[in-house]
């Protein structure tokens, strides 16, 4: 792949697109007609705002009555405040439409508007961290939420045994994804999403994208799903 002039950009941002250094996607996306783009970035407007909705509302709920949610059903009070703030920043996204996840246009200096890379754009970072570290953290509660289920069911534990072990639930939950989150930073990893608007990591790196969002996640399912059988055998 040879990087046109007008995707180029300037050297030392480390910017690559398809193997070429100093290079970047166009924006908008080159796989999508403006008509497809218009729908996708509605249809992922109008669902950020009913999964806002709904979670707020929980949360709203547990608010009102806080002995209401003891353990084993707390971590969903903490699962829908993950995907409160993840909905949060896809309505962000679709307000911001491009201009956070992607560099304007330069036509004085022939350069063409490209996706936004790495962490010298503050917004984009700040909607990177917000929404990988409430994606990760949200399937980290939803596997506390399996965990605390089968202690209720098999070992037969009560809701102050369960609540004993209430800070290593938050100690993992939030830890786990915070570390990881630190370290994509720290490899300068953000990429915008031209679709979404958004900002997130393993759109255009494909290791990224299998080590950083695919595994965690998979090992979240595997370890959630473990515990829902034994729950039920």
């Amino acid at each position: 792949f040879w990087c046109p002039r007008e995707l180029k950009v300037d050297p030392g941002l480390g910017y690559t697109f398809l193997g070429a250094r100093d290079c970047s996607a166009p924006c908008p996306s080159m796989h999508f007609h403006r008509d497809e783009l218009r729908f996708a970035r509605y249809f992922v407007g109008v669902v950020s705002i009913v999964c806002l909705s709904a979670t707020l509302f929980t949360f709203l709920t547990f608010l009102i009555d806080m002995a209401r949610f003891r353990y084993p059903e707390r971590p969903i009070i903490f699962y829908a405040v993950c995907y409160m703030m993840v909905s949060l920043v896809f309505f962000l996204g679709f307000l911001l439409e491009d201009r956070v996840a992607c560099n304007p246009a330069s036509p004085g200096r022939f350069r063409a508007a490209t996706v936004t890379q790495g962490s010298h754009n503050k917004a984009c970072t700040l909607l990177f961290m917000t929404l990988y570290f409430f994606t990760m953290a949200g399937g980290a509660w939803w596997v506390v939420l399996t965990l605390t289920w089968f202690l209720a069911a098999v070992p037969k534990w009560g809701s102050e045994a369960i609540e004993k072990k209430a800070l290593l639930f938050h100690a993992s939950a939030w830890g786990i994804p915070g570390l990881l989150t630190i370290t994509l930073l720290a490899l300068n990893k953000i990429e915008g999403d031209n679709v979404s608007g958004v900002c997130f990591v393993g759109l255009y790196d494909v290791q990224t994208l299998r080590w950083f969002v695919l595994a965690p996640l998979c090992v979240d399912v595997v370890v959630g799903v473990s515990q829902i059988g034994r729950a039920h055998v």
